[in-house]
């Protein structure tokens, strides 16, 4: 006869699973025998294969010593794989007694894989055993690890449990939908804002998924929602705001993909012209921010109801930021702006919120025609019709003095967003102008509208 006692880590453990992890060569036919026969008990009393173990229960095997490992005997550890794993330090976000939520870096793994590459489960695994929270030659029954996977190459927050009670009720948590997700992403055109329902199809042989507009006879596809949120645009590019209202496998890649706006450096839905021209090689996509709805009190993490958790100076921010400089980088010199805003061709017009710019224009008029020489408009007021006013202002005060019969302008040839403006506005593509642009080089639309 062999005894136990439940430790915290076995907390909601099925009894069957328990039994198995102690014995040896179990035969399962035999393990439903002994529990028949009363050869398995917690407490004193008769155990059934699905019962929960409570921290403290006293476990008694009448189990033949054949079926146990020697005493003093090690747990039998996986061989280590070939390449020399280095775990990274782990970057806690939030931590209590039964859960942490990490951040994930680009290009690290969440479990270990065949290449023995450092990985977050791992690395999570050594950071709590030098805390003296976890003992990894002592503990043979369970081992700390995700509730969330992220792809590789996907930045942001992942749930950890530091038990198996808490790992079994996260994800319980997950499943009951009571955990809303939200990621950042970079779009390959701008998008629009709103909420997108479609239906999703995997195939499981290429990993691949499938979006279509209506679901099947066979109803093998799914239902798929997902907002997205512009935050910002840079040239042919946005940084988005998604949420899952649905939660599937590659969702947001996929969708957008079929919503002709794809993730940068995505190489399964992604636009590969794109990704080669940025050297963008891995999806820009990030969990941003946990938010856990209602938990159930009989649930042990009931205590997170409410609770948001958010990401700080994420990496695709910075990577956003890179974008825009390069899509705008021709920035005027100072001096130059001067001697602009001193000429008596020019005409320069400064929108203002108190004491903030929030962007400004400019033109130069020669023999009756105007040439829009530069627009701004400061980030935080983006997207906010602040560029449209602008241009709209000028077109007015250049009528209004008399100064100019026409207005031309020239702007990126991948500037969509741009280009949708002006075309709105009632401008019209009268030439294109090679290699205008430097950095990056591209070709320059030219542009012009009667003033009337």
């Amino acid at each position: 006869m062999k005894q136990y006692t439940a430790t915290a880590n076995d907390e909601g453990v099925r009894l069957s699973r328990f039994v198995q992890s102690v014995t040896r060569d179990f035969p399962t036919s035999l393990l439903y025998k002994s529990f028949r026969n009363k050869r398995i008990k917690v407490n004193g009393k008769k155990g059934a294969p699905e019962d929960r173990i409570k921290a403290g229960d006293l476990i008694e095997l009448y189990i033949n010593d054949e079926f146990f490992p020697p005493e003093g005997a090690k747990p039998a550890h996986k061989p280590a794989p070939k390449k020399q794993q280095n775990q990274p330090k782990v970057t806690v976000i939030y931590e209590d007694e039964n859960i942490a939520v990490l951040y994930k870096p680009t290009h690290l793994l969440c479990h270990s894989d065949r290449t023995g590459d450092a990985n977050l489960v791992d690395a999570f695994t050594q950071y709590l055993a030098q805390k003296g929270e976890y003992d990894p030659q002592g503990e043979n029954r369970f081992k700390p690890g995700i509730c969330n996977r992220l792809d590789r190459g996907t930045e942001g927050l992942v749930i950890a449990a530091k038990s198996y009670a808490a790992l079994r009720d996260m994800n319980e948590i997950i499943r009951t939908d009571l955990l809303k997700k939200e990621y950042y992403t970079i779009t390959v055109g701008i998008p629009q804002s709103g909420r997108f329902t479609a239906w999703w199809e995997h195939d499981e042989k290429n990993n691949k998924v499938s979006i279509h507009a209506h679901q099947s006879q066979d109803e093998r596809r799914k239902q798929i929602i997902t907002d997205v949120d512009v935050l910002r645009t840079a040239g042919p590019f946005a940084l988005c705001r998604i949420g899952l209202i649905t939660g599937r496998t590659h969702q947001i890649r996929a969708h957008l993909a079929y919503l002709g706006k794809p993730v940068l450096g995505d190489i399964k839905y992604g636009n590969r012209k794109m990704n080669e021209r940025t050297g963008t090689k891995t999806q820009a996509l990030c969990a941003v921010r946990i938010s856990f709805l209602d938990i159930p009190e009989e649930n042990t993490l009931h205590y997170l109801s409410g609770k948001v958790i958010k990401l700080k100076d994420p990496q695709i921010v910075k990577q956003f930021d890179a974008l825009e400089i390069a899509c705008f980088s021709d920035p005027w010199p100072e001096s130059i702006l001067v001697r602009e805003l001193q000429n008596p061709l020019s005409l320069w017009l400064c929108a203002v919120d108190g004491d903030t710019v929030a962007g400004y224009i400019g033109s130069q008029t020669v023999l009756g025609e105007s040439d829009m020489m530069n627009i701004a408009v400061h980030p935080d007021y983006r997207r906010r019709g602040v560029g449209r006013a602008l241009v709209l202002a000028l077109c007015k005060a250049l009528r209004r003095q008399m100064l100019a019969s026409a207005l031309t302008l020239e702007v990126r040839d991948s500037n969509a967003s741009a280009i949708a403006l002006y075309d709105s506005l009632g401008f019209e593509q009268i030439g294109l102008r090679k290699n205008y642009y430097q950095h990056p080089k591209e070709d320059a639309r030219i542009l012009r509208k009667e003033l009337k």
